[in-house]
């Protein structure tokens, strides 16, 4: 209101908490491929969706906005229009992902390329509530009671850097403008990397 004169003010930084991210055994039980013959197609989307958000590390947004014209099989990628930066991201996907997909588009029974990939139970395009609730149910079913969509953004960087990506191309994969955010992504991993540390234990080996 001009009772103040303009000052410049320092931004106050905020303590960082540790990610978290699923363990190795509740990743082989969200995994596990489920009867298509028995459950019904809402579980076996759910399970699909788990599989692209763990390999792709895209987020939820970004999922819900893909549709099947996006897909691209002849050089296993997938081009995510809605990011958070607004900028077209194009992400690889591996062999396992590919067979995933196609299989999954057999049983979507989309009319259209223009059709969105993952759908509500009226072919439409999945709400943010929804996609939520989906795979929070998914989780609850098979016993994992952790549940969180970025948690596989997460998972996945952690598992890149212990499997010997290197940072770059884990910057890529996660659409960072700058190799700094994804360093800071990755000291906040720390922690649970250095439970690793003790059980690799290079001095006795």
């Amino acid at each position: 209101e001009g009772y103040v004169e303009p000052f410049k003010m320092q931004a106050i930084k905020v303590d960082r908490t540790n990610v978290e991210t699923y363990s190795d055994e509740e990743l082989r039980t969200l995994l596990q491929k489920p009867n298509i013959k028995k459950c019904s197609f809402t579980e076996y989307q759910s399970w699909v969706m788990t599989n692209f958000l763990f390999s792709t590390a895209v987020r939820q947004r970004s999922m819900m906005n893909i549709k099947v014209k996006d897909i691209d099989f002849d050089n296993n990628v997938v081009y995510v229009t809605v990011t958070k930066n607004r900028k077209t991201l194009i992400v690889p996907f591996n062999r396992t992902m590919c067979g995933i997909l196609r299989e999954f588009l057999k049983h979507r029974q989309h009319k259209s390329d223009e059709d969105y990939l993952f759908c509500n139970v009226f072919g439409k395009q999945l709400n943010k509530s929804t996609c939520y609730h989906m795979l929070y149910e998914y989780n609850k079913r098979r016993g994992v009671e952790t549940t969180g969509i970025h948690r596989y953004r997460h998972t996945f960087a952690k598992q890149w850097i212990l499997n010997g990506g290197n940072v770059v191309s884990l910057s890529k994969m996660l659409g960072h403008s700058s190799l700094q955010i994804t360093q800071n992504y990755i000291n906040l991993l720390v922690s649970d990397v250095a439970k690793e540390v003790e059980t690799i234990n290079l001095l006795d080996k």
